[in-house]
């Protein structure tokens, strides 16, 4: 990739808005790691962390997508209003992937950086949506302050 195509990569501490794709890449010039490789560490271990850290180590193993990670992405779009998160949001026209042409379409989905969503699982969203905006101060809650900021730093120690 010529150097011009590059991502710029974030040498210098401080507070960052990043966008999803870039928070879970390695958007620092030094190692970075997010609160679910972290959550990994603590839960299962470091070498469970590892052997799934695809942008840190070249053998590690790619997991495939799992639906729960789509809808967790789609709850987090729709409750944060995050209008560049939702835009990437599709509901399946299938109700299974079992055929080639439901797996080619998830596919190209995919490559065209979408998150696949059921109708049943948008509805059900949707739902826990509103149930939180009718309760007193939780709307408060997700719109006060700047929520979903990376505070980065590099360690004077490791680097």
């Amino acid at each position: 990739m010529p150097d011009s195509a590059r991502p710029v990569l974030i040498d210098k501490p401080g507070i960052y808005d990043l966008d999803m794709d870039t928070y879970h890449s390695q958007c620092c010039d030094g190692p970075s790691i997010s609160s679910g490789g972290l959550r990994k560490i603590e839960n299962e271990s470091p070498a469970h962390f590892w052997c799934q850290a695809t942008d840190l180590n070249p053998e590690a193993i790619e997991q495939p997508r799992k639906a729960a990670f789509e809808f967790g992405k789609a709850v987090h779009a729709l409750l944060f209003d995050d209008q560049e998160e939702i835009s990437r949001l599709v509901i399946s026209p299938f109700d299974s992937f079992r055929t080639k042409e439901a797996k080619a379409w998830r596919a190209e989905q995919w490559a065209e950086g979408r998150t696949i969503i059921t109708e049943d699982d948008f509805a059900a969203i949707k739902s826990m949506h509103n149930a939180l905006a009718s309760e007193a101060g939780v709307p408060e809650l997700l719109t006060a302050g700047e929520p979903e900021k990376s505070m980065i730093w590099k360690d004077a120690e490791t680097g």
